[in-house]
């Protein structure tokens, strides 16, 4: 039997708030409760199952999307736990599984437009787009997003900076090409485009 996954949660800015090795509870956990926030598993009547609720700081409570059937309030809360953990983002922190080796490398880009800098660390990939962008300051603090957010989206419509995981292979890709360099945007970071012949 194979071992239970583990976790890393990290920041806007890619820096390590927990783990590795988390389990998906703990993961989901130190997820919802991250600056202040707060959860509660809450039984719905109507609909037979228990929804998550959510408040941070001193926001009033709301129910998220995640919803599960369980026979009890415990085995809900170790769903919905694994759930948030499996998102791969919650708010404003990534999530990401400790054996996915497929997304471990680094880009920034200006989203929509190109790659500027790629790194085997965010420091590295940040170093390496400040040194081939005239918006120096902007391209060294690119915050860390997922290639699938809503804040990536808003970065492609103001051509922003973002910085994103990619695959070793796209690293190499944009090494070669630099701003000319292809991408596809996957829920675990950038891959070469499939139109892209190696």
């Amino acid at each position: 039997m194979s071992a239970a996954a583990t976790y890393t949660i990290r920041d806007g800015m890619g820096e390590v708030v927990a783990g590795p090795g988390l389990t998906a509870e703990q993961a989901g956990r130190r997820a919802l409760t991250y600056d202040g926030a707060r959860y509660e598993v809450r039984y719905d009547a109507d609909e037979g199952g228990y929804d998550l609720w959510i408040s941070e700081g001193r926001r009033p409570w709301t129910r998220s999307v995640l919803w599960c059937e369980a026979a009890t309030e415990d085995e809900a809360e170790t769903h919905l736990l694994a759930a948030v953990a499996e998102a791969a983002e919650w708010g404003n922190l990534s999530i990401n599984r400790d054996d996915d080796e497929l997304y471990c490398c680094y880009a920034v880009v200006q989203a929509g437009v190109a790659v500027f800098g790629v790194g085997e660390t965010l420091d590295e990939a940040r170093q390496d787009a400040r040194d081939n962008s005239d918006e120096n300051a902007a391209a060294l603090h690119a915050p860390f997003v997922s290639p699938v957010s809503g804040a990536y989206s808003d970065a492609e419509t103001h051509s922003e900076f973002v910085a994103v995981a990619c695959t070793r292979r796209f690293l190499d890709h944009a090494r070669e090409f630099g701003g000319d360099a292809r991408w596809e945007r996957f829920e675990g970071g950038i891959d070469i485009a499939p139109e892209v012949t190696l």
